[in-house]
């Protein structure tokens, strides 16, 4: 699989040598190790560079990282700040520093519902991430690739995501979402892999039972889903390599 690549392969200054290349990433968002177990058994023995942007540590997500093929970034959740909630951490640093305290040394970072801002980029860059991932560009048609902006890191936009499909339900077909004029970044959750998630209101339902391993396995569609997607995607890519 030679045209997949890890964010770190990204000259931080762009390069042409990064067309048509493909990163996968998954946001963990505090799925269950069972959960993430499953998608470890898709991927976890073969030669698939992937990242696994994390929101919380675990024996599981600890014991992963010595998996050649993986990296891992930051996913901190700062949207309860912007609720008013501080239990994660009286402000923005705080709630980074309080995870990077589980996972040290990620370059790259990407925020849960992908909050974003100027302030919260020159502090990614002062704590010493070089890549940033919180850019969405679902199913453009254009030529997209990574820039260095005024805060020196480089965006790395996503351009493929699974909840947004769910929303959607538009191209989902390997030969129609990785496109030669481009970085191809995809963004998968492992609670919808698990799930086969076909729609967002089956994943709401589910929410409930989120950890609770017996009841959410009840809950795994049988039919057409994000798992279908993903797995064929992970096919195409193998072919293509």
């Amino acid at each position: 699989m030679s045209q997949l690549i890890h964010f770190d392969e990204i000259a931080l200054d762009g390069g042409a040598e990064i067309v048509g290349k493909t990163i996968l990433s998954f946001d963990i968002d505090w799925a269950a190790d069972f959960v993430i177990s499953d998608l470890i058994d898709i991927i976890g023995s073969k030669a698939i560079k992937h990242t696994f942007f994390v929101t919380h540590t675990s024996p599981l997500l600890q014991k992963y990282k010595e998996n050649p093929f993986v990296r891992y970034g930051l996913h901190p959740n700062f949207d309860r700040l912007l609720n008013g909630d501080d239990r994660n951490g009286k402000n923005a640093e705080s709630v980074l520093n309080n995870l990077a305290s589980c996972f040290p040394s990620c370059s790259v970072i990407r925020s849960h519902t992908l909050t974003n801002s100027s302030r919260l980029s020159v502090m990614f860059n002062r704590k010493g991430f070089l890549y940033e991932s919180n850019l969405l560009f679902h199913n453009c048609d254009q030529p997209i690739l990574p820039f260095r902006d005024f805060s020196e890191l480089c965006k790395v936009p996503i351009t493929w995501e699974d909840d947004v499909w769910l929303i959607n339900k538009d191209a989902y077909k390997a030969e129609e979402i990785i496109r030669k004029q481009r970085l191809n970044v995809f963004n998968f959750h492992p609670i919808h892999i698990y799930l086969n998630t076909p729609t967002i209101e089956h994943y709401d339902e589910s929410r409930e039972c989120s950890q609770n391993q017996d009841e959410l396995a009840r809950r795994r569609h049988d039919g057409f889903g994000v798992r279908s997607i993903f797995l064929s995607l992970i096919e195409r890519l193998a072919a293509d390599g």
